[in-house]
């Protein structure tokens, strides 16, 4: 099975939209898009908690031997509102039969993301699920 460390620094905000979106009825906020060009940024906009949309902008960027550094900005709809989490993680590759409760599927070579409580990231047959460790609001 993966192994992960989840190192989180969100601002106050980011946290109360996490949580929000974390209870809505994904279970989590995910996000998904096209093949991602690592330390390129990729915008999505997702729909959040209350009828908000979210814009998230995601990036990877590779610091070793199956070490990725998953930068994942979210901003609610309106200013003033934006939080910043960055996650670091260490993975060892196996392969794993993922269930429908704890996997999304690549379909068409599309990469799912999901932030809340966990972070799974399933890809031809590999997952890497991510608990969190650590979070700590900041200003």
């Amino acid at each position: 099975m993966f192994t992960a460390l989840f190192l989180a620094s969100v601002s106050a905000s980011a946290v109360e939209l996490n949580l929000e979106v974390a209870s809505n009825e994904l279970g989590a906020l995910g996000l998904t898009f096209e093949d991602v060009t690592p330390g390129e940024a990729q915008l999505v906009e997702v729909p959040c908690s209350e009828g908000r949309t979210c814009r998230v902008a995601v990036t990877l960027e590779e610091e070793g031997v199956d070490l990725w550094r998953v930068s994942v900005t979210l901003e609610e709809g309106r200013p003033g509102r934006r939080g910043q989490t960055t996650f670091t993680v260490v993975a060892e590759p196996t392969f794993v039969v993922p269930t429908a409760t704890d996997a999304y599927l690549f379909q068409g070579g599309r990469r799912p993301i999901v932030v809340g409580d966990d972070l799974v990231w399933l890809e031809q047959g590999l997952r890497l699920t991510v608990r969190v460790e650590e979070a700590e609001a900041v200003e």
